[in-house]
């Protein structure tokens, strides 16, 4: 009966049961209903000033009122004194371990003479149920937080173009306190979601035991009843704040109709409100958006002395984990050979970073955030670097390097530069300029190999004047004698490009003895 009235034909059987002599126990056998709603109902016949023939005549409207009326009646002390209670033992059952039972341990040391279990129990609901704000009691402090983004959208102008572009809003509600983030954000990419989760737990100020999202392709790649499959970003994210990541079942809104209800209220409170002003960024809209959500978490609850914020404050923020070291960084995940060179290329940046020679010529796989690059090699993590964006840099530790004097599957700095002088003594000495000018000889190798090719698609002639004229500016690397060579560079004789502006004859040049 606390959930689910049963039907009228299954009262009435039950009042003829019960006139007859039945216990409860057997009448419930008998009807398939539970025992303790059998106890519920006879409790409230029992009440009433009629006999079990009496009430069979009543019609279905007269008895159905007489279990609109609640069971302990005014009349009645005990139902009185636990009246007080209720608002009390609504706060202390959204703590981490409290049942009813063991509020009802704590309620009949205090009144022995008090209500049985059953009745204390459906007493406390049917309360509940009359609450005007919907707030389940099986949310937990510090147990989960839903999130979701709004149907609806807002919006702000582009300075630059007059463009009104259209915003995502991303809603997150804790179950316990029901302390409500709103967040705007471009999209509902990866990107965009993780940034508004970051925010939501820095808001927080902790972690709840799990967090609830909708099946959206940033978070989920493969949506079940029972078993979604979680995007690797996702589960990511999960580790680095040690918390679950519980997909919401498909077409089951009950999953998530916490931060569903909260989205309608977000509407009425906040959009509603910020309607009629105009926004220039999406930061200036988030500003107002946080100003109207302030004031939001602020309002005590309806029929209720005390906020989402009190409640928050009070009841549930000690009941989250503690937030991760620093946020979570998206990591994007690649394969990779390690050349001989003892480093890997980072496609993304065209930049190339070393890992232990012991490596060299096996696969690994790249995970890398926007700071950060790590490589591992089965599942073990074997080197970690600061990211660079310096396109065909180098990103070298020391200890990753292999002795300079060492052979390296054929690849050492005297080989190149012994290849360099078996052509002709000019590229012998450029090869080892090549190599000395970087920090690591490893580091050079690539260039070498790409002189390496160059010497076998021009002539002899011309590679060794491209090297020349590189030597005279100081310039060296493969790139270098790259530009000389397909533009042939290397043709022009050095005096042809000194320009002396002072020697040149002209009519509008009026000379020296001008300014005497």
């Amino acid at each position: 009966m606390a959930n689910k009235r049963i039907e009228m034909t299954v009262l009435k059987q039950l009042i003829q049961l019960k006139a007859k002599g039945f216990s409860n126990r057997k009448i419930a056998d008998q009807l398939g209903i539970h025992r303790n709603s059998v106890n519920v109902y006879v409790t409230v016949l029992n009440r009433q000033a009629q006999s079990y023939q009496a009430l069979l005549k009543l019609s279905e409207s007269d008895l159905n009122a007489l279990f609109d009326k609640p069971m302990g009646l005014p009349s009645d002390p005990r139902y009185e004194s636990l009246k007080q209670l209720f608002p009390f033992y609504e706060k202390e059952l959204r703590k981490v371990g409290c049942t009813y039972q063991a509020l009802w341990y704590t309620y009949k040391e205090h009144h022995p003479k008090g209500y049985s279990y059953t009745q204390f129990k459906h007493h406390l609901q049917c309360w509940q149920k009359k609450q005007q704000v919907s707030m389940p009691i099986s949310h937990k402090m510090g147990d989960k937080c839903f999130v979701d983004f709004t149907g609806k959208k807002l919006s702000y102008i582009d300075k630059s173009t007059g463009e009104l572009k259209a915003v995502e809003v991303f809603v997150a509600v804790l179950g316990g306190s029901q302390y409500t983030y709103v967040e705007a954000v471009e999209s509902q990419q990866s990107e965009d979601f993780i940034r508004a989760l970051n925010g939501c737990l820095s808001f927080y100020g902790g972690v709840s035991q799990a967090i609830v999202c909708d099946n959206l392709k940033s978070a989920v790649t493969k949506s079940s009843t029972y078993e979604p499959v979680l995007t690797k970003t996702m589960s990511a994210f999960g580790l680095h704040y040690n918390t679950t990541i519980l997909p919401a079942r498909a077409y089951k809104p009950q999953d998530k109709s916490l931060v569903e209800g909260a989205v309608k209220l977000v509407y009425q409170r906040i959009f509603y409100a910020l309607e009629s002003l105009q926004f220039f960024s999406l930061s200036s809209l988030n500003a107002a958006l946080k100003e109207k959500l302030s004031a939001y978490n602020q309002t005590p609850f309806q029929g209720r002395e005390y906020s989402r914020k009190d409640l928050f404050e009070k009841q549930e923020q000690d009941q989250l984990q503690p937030l991760a070291d620093r946020p979570f960084e998206i990591k994007y995940y690649k394969r990779a050979k390690v050349q001989k060179n003892s480093h890997v290329r980072l496609g993304e940046d065209s930049h190339y970073y070393s890992v232990p020679y012991a490596f060299i010529g096996k696969r690994v796989g790249l995970h890398y955030s926007k700071t950060m690059l790590e490589i591992y090699c089965d599942h073990e993590r074997i080197a970690s670097h600061a990211r660079s964006k310096i396109i065909g840099g180098y990103t070298t530790q020391k200890t990753h390097m292999p002795s300079t004097h060492q052979y390296v599957k054929g690849w050492n700095a005297q080989y190149f530069i012994h290849w360099g002088k078996s052509k002709s003594e000019l590229i012998g000495r450029y090869i080892e300029r090549v190599i000395k000018k970087r920090a690591y000889p490893e580091q050079a190798y690539k260039s070498c190999m790409g002189l390496q090719q160059l010497y076998k698609q021009y002539p002899q002639e011309s590679f060794e004047k491209a090297c020349q004229r590189a030597i005279t500016y100081e310039r060296y690397g493969y790139l270098v004698i790259k530009n000389i060579l397909e533009k042939g560079l290397e043709q022009i004789q050095q005096e042809e490009e000194q320009f002396d502006l002072f020697a040149q004859s002209h009519k509008n040049i009026r000379g020296a003895n001008y300014y005497q």
